[in-house]
């Protein structure tokens, strides 16, 4: 007899795009689901999708957000490639993307990491994940939620980075599981 692998009680996804996850999340048998995303432009498509899982057991949150380390006033970088949109202008993303292009800048007022998931129902002592798509802002968020104690509340954290910094200022998937190993928490990056 096998182990049944405890439910998921709440995923939250900074940088949830147009929610390519939600149905991978939904087959987790999450409780509570929390797509973040910075684009306008993403949140109708989340939204519809969210309703169109009505009925599945789950409560689908979506959230309109730019979400950094501190609350400033920051430009976000829209581009063709919807994955690499972000807070940071791209550094070696030009390289690796030669037909990478900027469709348009947008005025945002970020939200800090922590503010953000304060303001959720996170209980520590559940199955809790966070998966953050934010480039360049990765290792801010996360060192935001440790230093404001709001990282342990997650027992599985997912960060999508690469080998080196894309954006200016970016950290590497390296120097992100260096980060989450001091602070004591698996990794997948």
């Amino acid at each position: 007899m096998t182990a049944k692998k405890p439910a998921i009680d709440l995923i939250i996804h900074i940088g949830a795009g147009r929610g390519k996850d939600l149905k991978d999340y939904l087959s987790m048998n999450a409780r509570h689901i929390v797509l973040i995303d910075a684009d306008h432009n993403a949140i109708a498509p989340l939204q519809r999708l969210a309703a169109g899982s009505a009925g599945a057991g789950c409560d689908i949150d979506i959230v309109d957000a730019a979400v950094a380390r501190e609350e400033r006033d920051a430009e976000l970088l829209l581009y063709n490639l919807e994955r690499v949109s972000g807070l940071c202008a791209p550094d070696a993303l030009t390289k690796i993307y030669p037909g990478l292009k900027l469709l348009r800048r947008e005025k945002v007022r970020t939200r800090a990491a922590a503010e953000v998931v304060g303001g959720l129902e996170v209980d520590p002592d559940k199955e809790n994940m966070l998966v953050i798509e934010a480039p360049g802002e990765e290792l801010p968020i996360l060192e935001n939620l440790e230093g404001e104690n709001r990282l342990t509340a997650f027992s599985r954290i997912t960060v999508n980075a690469a080998r080196e910094a894309l954006c200016d200022g970016g950290a590497t998937a390296d120097e992100i599981a260096s980060f989450l190993d001091l602070a004591h928490w698996p990794s997948e990056t």
